[in-house]
């Protein structure tokens, strides 16, 4: 069994004040933040200077649901925020103002940047599909809509393929940025609730309501690896940096992390709660994560890191 993480220990963050539902890294792995039930933002810095409590982000109000730090070099400060009502603000951390903002068509249940950070795209309630080039922000530069619910939205890592996770179980496949159906991936025999890219674009896992992860190879999109033992759905799912571990959280109170190419399972994070949001650092073997419900701790939500104790 893998030793990686034989090292690492959780390390508690403080301030929020409701259960985090989304949260995103900054592109230099140097910030986490988390939007909360209650509208709030809140950002931590790692390092020196970096504090438990993190940061408020008074300055984008409330009502905030989802973020997404870009990943565009050069536009590393800009982080999208989405309210659940038809409006996505970018706000710049380097004059703690917001830069712009986006009208969208429906009520915003999930938003993420294309690899490049060329591109930004926001998932409605009604099925639709909303993707603004960050060049041009004032209408969007496709709109996709489908019969089927969408969960997540992803694209591929060189950008040529935008891939919808859906309730029926199937990873619909896009040509990018044509936008032309191409593929049905019949992934799962219920719902597909999460999905991700490795970073070398190798490889695509899925994680269903039918509680197994499966593992797919992206240049021809036929499945190698099925992970099962999981005692409900599958809720989240991210890679670490270095494309060797995967990260998956169900309802089953553990985060459990999988070597990629053995489909061994190396670490279970035990978390006692309902686990809401997590994400790995793009730059260190660090993963964020908040829970819900969690039993034994001083509040019945959290915000955590699991990482390497320094020496």
């Amino acid at each position: 069994m893998s030793r990686t993480f034989d090292n690492h220990k959780e390390s508690r963050l403080n301030g929020t004040r409701g259960t985090v539902i989304d949260m995103s890294w900054s592109s230099d792995g140097s910030q986490l933040t988390a939007a909360e039930s209650k509208g709030h933002v809140r950002t931590w810095r790692l390092g020196r200077g970096g504090h438990k409590e993190g940061e408020e982000i008074r300055t984008l109000g409330s009502d905030i649901e989802h973020v997404a730090w870009c990943t565009e070099p050069g536009k590393q400060g800009i982080l999208a925020a989405a309210k659940f009502e038809k409006t996505v603000h970018l706000w710049d951390s380097t004059s703690n103002s917001i830069a712009s903002s986006i009208a969208t068509s429906g009520a915003n249940t999930a938003l993420v940047w294309s690899p490049s950070g060329k591109y930004l795209a926001v998932l409605s309630r009604d099925a639709r599909i909303e993707i603004f080039d960050a060049a041009n922000l004032e209408a969007p530069v496709v709109t996709l809509e489908t019969e089927e619910t969408v969960h997540m939205v992803r694209w591929d890592t060189r950008e040529e393929l935008l891939l919808l996770a859906t309730h029926h179980g199937a990873v619909e496949v896009y040509s990018w940025p044509n936008v032309e159906h191409v593929h049905t991936v019949a992934a799962h025999v219920a719902s597909l609730n999460c999905l991700g890219v490795e970073p070398r674009g190798d490889i695509l896992a899925t994680g269903g309501a039918d509680s197994s992860m499966q593992f797919w190879r992206t240049d021809d999109l036929s499945v190698y690896k099925a992970i099962e033992g999981y005692e409900s759905p599958l809720r989240l799912i991210d890679f670490s940096m270095n494309s060797k571990f995967v990260a998956s959280a169900s309802d089953d109170a553990d985060i459990l992390i999988h070597d990629v190419y053995s489909g061994d399972k190396v670490k279970s994070i035990h978390i006692n709660g309902l686990v809401t949001a997590m994400a790995w650092n793009p730059r260190n073997l660090i993963i964020a994560y908040a829970a819900e419900g969690a039993v034994g701790r001083s509040a019945s939500s959290m915000v955590a890191m699991f990482g390497p104790v320094a020496k």
